[in-house]
Protein backbone atom coordinates (compact mmCIF):
# COMPACT_ATOMS: atom_id res chain seq x y z
CA UNK A 1 0.00 0.00 0.00
CA UNK A 2 2.50 2.37 0.53
CA UNK A 3 4.72 1.82 -2.39
CA UNK A 4 1.24 2.11 -4.16
CA UNK A 5 0.60 5.49 -2.70
CA UNK A 6 4.12 6.28 -3.31
CA UNK A 7 3.86 5.93 -7.38
CA UNK A 8 0.90 7.87 -7.50
CA UNK A 9 2.17 10.88 -5.26
CA UNK A 10 5.55 10.17 -7.66
CA UNK A 11 3.21 10.54 -11.12
CA UNK A 12 1.16 13.19 -9.64
CA UNK A 13 4.31 15.33 -8.67
CA UNK A 14 5.49 14.24 -12.54
CA UNK A 15 2.20 15.83 -14.13
CA UNK A 16 2.93 18.94 -12.23
CA UNK A 17 1.56 18.84 -9.04
CA UNK A 18 2.82 20.25 -6.05
CA UNK A 19 2.55 19.52 -2.06
CA UNK A 20 2.57 23.00 -0.28
CA UNK A 21 2.49 20.46 2.98
CA UNK A 22 5.75 19.43 2.11
CA UNK A 23 7.59 15.77 3.27
CA UNK A 24 5.25 15.58 6.03
CA UNK A 25 1.94 16.51 4.03
CA UNK A 26 3.21 13.70 1.52
CA UNK A 27 3.64 11.41 4.59
CA UNK A 28 0.31 12.20 6.23
CA UNK A 29 -1.19 11.27 2.57
CA UNK A 30 0.35 8.38 2.27
CA UNK A 31 -1.02 7.48 5.80
CA UNK A 32 -4.39 8.15 4.79
CA UNK A 33 -4.14 6.25 1.42
CA UNK A 34 -2.79 2.98 3.79
CA UNK A 35 -5.67 3.40 5.78
CA UNK A 36 -8.14 3.78 3.28
CA UNK A 37 -6.72 0.91 1.68
CA UNK A 38 -6.40 -1.55 4.20
CA UNK A 39 -10.14 -0.53 5.35
CA UNK A 40 -11.40 -1.41 1.61
CA UNK A 41 -9.44 -4.66 1.25
CA UNK A 42 -10.12 -6.27 4.57
CA UNK A 43 -13.89 -5.68 3.73
CA UNK A 44 -13.48 -6.92 0.92
CA UNK A 45 -11.32 -10.06 2.21
CA UNK A 46 -14.73 -10.45 4.37
CA UNK A 47 -17.13 -10.48 1.53
CA UNK A 48 -14.75 -13.24 -0.20
CA UNK A 49 -14.71 -15.49 2.83
CA UNK A 50 -18.78 -15.21 2.54
CA UNK A 51 -19.41 -15.41 -1.31
CA UNK A 52 -16.26 -18.01 -2.01
CA UNK A 53 -16.35 -17.42 -5.35
CA UNK A 54 -14.32 -15.07 -7.34
CA UNK A 55 -17.00 -13.69 -9.63
CA UNK A 56 -19.04 -13.33 -6.97
CA UNK A 57 -16.55 -10.91 -5.39
CA UNK A 58 -15.76 -9.13 -8.15
CA UNK A 59 -19.59 -8.21 -8.93
CA UNK A 60 -19.65 -7.41 -5.29
CA UNK A 61 -16.39 -5.27 -5.36
CA UNK A 62 -17.55 -3.48 -8.45
CA UNK A 63 -21.24 -2.62 -7.12
CA UNK A 64 -19.66 -1.11 -3.96
CA UNK A 65 -16.47 0.54 -5.37
CA UNK A 66 -18.61 2.28 -8.10
CA UNK A 67 -20.89 4.47 -6.33
CA UNK A 68 -18.07 5.18 -3.45
CA UNK A 69 -16.56 6.46 -6.03
CA UNK A 70 -19.08 8.87 -7.67
CA UNK A 71 -20.93 9.60 -4.60
CA UNK A 72 -17.86 11.75 -3.18
CA UNK A 73 -16.13 14.74 -3.56
CA UNK A 74 -13.38 13.10 -5.70
CA UNK A 75 -14.40 14.61 -9.26
CA UNK A 76 -16.93 17.26 -8.06
CA UNK A 77 -17.28 19.61 -4.77
CA UNK A 78 -19.93 18.69 -3.18
CA UNK A 79 -21.53 22.02 -3.17
CA UNK A 80 -22.12 21.35 -6.64
CA UNK A 81 -24.43 18.32 -5.87
CA UNK A 82 -27.74 17.22 -4.80
CA UNK A 83 -27.68 17.34 -1.10
CA UNK A 84 -28.82 13.63 -0.89
CA UNK A 85 -25.63 12.89 -2.67
CA UNK A 86 -23.41 15.42 -0.18
CA UNK A 87 -25.42 13.60 2.48
CA UNK A 88 -24.26 9.80 1.38
CA UNK A 89 -20.77 11.43 0.82
CA UNK A 90 -20.47 12.05 5.15
CA UNK A 91 -20.50 7.99 5.39
CA UNK A 92 -18.43 7.39 2.38
CA UNK A 93 -15.17 6.27 3.20
CA UNK A 94 -12.96 6.97 0.24
CA UNK A 95 -14.55 10.69 0.58
CA UNK A 96 -13.05 10.78 4.27
CA UNK A 97 -9.92 10.04 2.35
CA UNK A 98 -9.71 12.78 -0.37
CA UNK A 99 -10.97 15.09 2.16
CA UNK A 100 -7.87 14.30 4.83
CA UNK A 101 -6.21 13.69 1.84
CA UNK A 102 -6.19 17.50 0.15
CA UNK A 103 -6.02 18.90 3.76
CA UNK A 104 -2.52 17.70 4.22
CA UNK A 105 -0.85 18.46 1.55
CA UNK A 106 -2.00 22.34 1.99
CA UNK A 107 0.58 25.04 3.44
CA UNK A 108 -1.84 25.29 6.51
CA UNK A 109 -4.15 21.86 6.89
CA UNK A 110 -7.51 22.70 8.82
CA UNK A 111 -7.25 19.87 11.63
CA UNK A 112 -10.87 20.01 11.92
CA UNK A 113 -11.53 18.11 8.54
CA UNK A 114 -8.04 15.86 8.92
CA UNK A 115 -8.43 14.70 12.31
CA UNK A 116 -12.48 13.60 12.39
CA UNK A 117 -11.92 11.88 8.53
CA UNK A 118 -8.79 10.26 9.41
CA UNK A 119 -10.15 8.94 12.81
CA UNK A 120 -13.19 7.70 10.89
CA UNK A 121 -10.79 5.63 8.36
CA UNK A 122 -9.28 4.17 11.62
CA UNK A 123 -12.26 3.31 13.03
CA UNK A 124 -13.33 1.90 9.60
CA UNK A 125 -10.14 -0.13 9.30
CA UNK A 126 -10.64 -1.61 13.25
CA UNK A 127 -14.73 -2.45 12.52
CA UNK A 128 -13.09 -4.36 9.64
CA UNK A 129 -10.57 -6.43 11.27
CA UNK A 130 -13.39 -7.36 13.65
CA UNK A 131 -15.62 -8.17 10.69
CA UNK A 132 -13.15 -10.43 9.19
CA UNK A 133 -12.27 -12.22 11.95
CA UNK A 134 -16.18 -13.13 12.13
CA UNK A 135 -16.05 -14.32 8.61
CA UNK A 136 -12.83 -16.58 9.57
CA UNK A 137 -14.63 -18.05 12.30
CA UNK A 138 -17.32 -18.76 10.16
CA UNK A 139 -15.32 -20.20 7.74
CA UNK A 140 -13.66 -22.54 9.75
CA UNK A 141 -16.26 -23.89 10.66
CA UNK A 142 -17.30 -24.50 7.07
CA UNK A 143 -13.98 -26.79 6.81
Amino acid sequence: MVIQALIMIGVAALLGATFSGGLIGIIQLTIIAVLLGLGMGILSTTVALFVLKEESLTAAASLITMPLIFLSEMFIPLELVPNWVENFAAFNPLNWAVEAGREVITTKPDWSVVIPNSSYLVLMFIVSCALVLLAFRKYQKTL
